[in-house]
């Protein structure tokens, strides 16, 4: 989960907030583990392709980036091994020493790698779980359970990215009890705006961006806008993404003759754009962590739409600077629609509360957070008081 050429969004919640911890002036270097590309394979995907051709090591924005390979088994039958794997292809790599902490990303294979490199090295580490590892692999296997359970057990924090995911965590009986939630961020030089977007005539521009998977609940939103125009709304929709139900969310729109335009991806520039150039921003995604698309649209002035008790909830306060619906309600999200159709006061108001909320989210208060959390773990290390107060680091 790190930014690679030709995937340069992958991962950036994990790059921005490094970049501007670089900027302040700690030493930073990233290893970004990678599966060994078997012989032949890389010619028949591109997914491959794109492995084979990253070098051992590079630079992005000045940040190191290693890229040490190790072999990666089908997940559902070597979660744990492949830890076991990433961390020796890790401690492999030179010039490891000197560091003062290690801070991993996904509770597994990285966070349990974490723990047998930060043990060897003899320094501290800290998980952030982002959610998915959780929710998608802890109940994969019992071994892949011990290795999250144990990667958690073992840090000096554990970040969870909502109140939303942490609960979650907890359901599964992983030791989070403690857990710190630190919010994503956002590129405020972006995506913040000073006002909404001005009503304009003409159909209600609504925009999804998303990657295209039965997580991300499309399906609804798509029935939910066929709904709408049943109902005398005017709207067009952009869906922004791509994924497995690409085809199969095109013949769902055509089945019920809505108009969507679609737009495979756009780099942070041109979708900043395209935000810009709507009104509603609608996704119902389920099982959501976060988000940080969430907090791009609030910025932008966009009236948003979200479901209710997902991790986003922790940030939209429903009715004042969004919307907060039940999941898979096709029947509330057309109502919704409806309403935001009829009333560009509505509209305008919850774009306001949006960019309000959204002023203080950027990664810079991120950082500062993540910081004092560094700080803390070092002062236990040391066995000295922290100056970052009493470890109680929130959002």
């Amino acid at each position: 989960m790190y930014p690679q050429p030709g995937r340069e969004h992958y991962g950036v919640f994990v790059h921005e907030p490094l970049r501007l911890l670089a900027a302040r002036g700690h030493a930073v270097r990233v290893i970004a583990p990678v599966p060994r590309t078997p012989p032949g394979l890389a010619t028949l995907h591109p997914a491959w392709r794109r492995l084979a051709r990253l070098p051992s090591r590079r630079e992005l924005d000045g940040i190191p980036v290693d890229h040490p390979r190790y072999l990666l088994l089908p997940r559902a039958l070597d979660l744990a091994g492949a830890a076991r794997r990433m961390a020796r292809a890790v401690l492999a790599l030179p010039d490891l020493d000197g560091f003062d902490l290690l801070h991993a990303h996904f509770g597994l294979p990285d966070g349990a790698a974490a723990r047998r490199v930060a043990e060897r090295l003899g320094i501290p580490y800290l998980v952030t779980s982002h959610g998915s590892d959780v929710l998608r692999l802890a109940n994969r296997s019992p071994s892949a359970a011990r290795a999250i359970h144990g990667g958690f057990a073992g840090a000096a924090r554990v970040i969870m990215v909502s109140e939303a995911a942490r609960r979650r965590a907890e359901a599964l009986n992983l030791p989070v009890a403690r857990a710190t939630v630190l919010w994503n961020g956002y590129d405020a030089s972006r995506f913040l705006a000073t006002a909404p977007p001005p009503a304009a005539a003409g159909p209600l521009r609504v925009v999804c961006v998303a990657n295209l998977v039965p997580s991300k609940r499309v399906d609804v939103l798509l029935a939910a806008a066929a709904a709408a125009r049943e109902r005398g709304a005017d709207l067009r929709l952009h869906v922004i993404g791509s994924g497995s139900e690409a085809d199969a969310l095109a013949r769902l729109a055509a089945a019920s003759d809505l108009p969507v335009e679609w737009t495979a991806g756009l780099d942070r520039d041109a979708l900043a754009a395209a935000l810009r150039r709507a009104a509603v921003f609608a996704l119902p995604a389920e099982g959501e962590s976060f988000g940080i698309v969430y907090l791009e649209a609030m910025a932008s002035g966009l009236a948003t739409l979200a479901v209710a008790g997902e991790g986003i909830a922790d940030v939209i306060a429903d009715g004042e600077d969004g919307l907060l619906l039940p999941a898979g309600d096709v029947a509330a999200w057309s109502d919704a629609l409806v309403r935001l159709a009829r009333d560009p006061a509505l509209r305008a108001r919850l774009g306001e509360g949006g960019i309000r909320r959204a002023r203080g989210l950027g990664w810079e208060g991120h950082v500062e957070a993540l910081a004092d959390i560094y700080a803390e773990v070092l002062a236990e290390r040391h066995g000295r008081p922290s100056a970052a107060g009493d470890g109680e680091v929130g959002p």
